[in-house]
This record gives C-alpha cells, structure tokens and sequence, in this order.
C-alpha cells in the first residue's frame, strides 16, 4: 500500500500521486 504522511504539503501529494498512479495503472 502505498501513501504519504498527512504531514506531506498538497504540492507534493499531487504530483506524486499522478507519478505513481499513472506508473502502476496507465
């Protein structure tokens, strides 16, 4: 499972978040 603290600012959690989702399922 994959996840990032809550303490990760949203400037970091969207771009990561798109990176690996668009890794593992695009």
């Amino acid at each position: 499972m994959f996840f990032l603290p809550m303490s990760s600012p949203a400037w970091l959690q969207v771009p990561v978040l798109q990176w690996y989702f668009g890794l593992h399922f695009g």
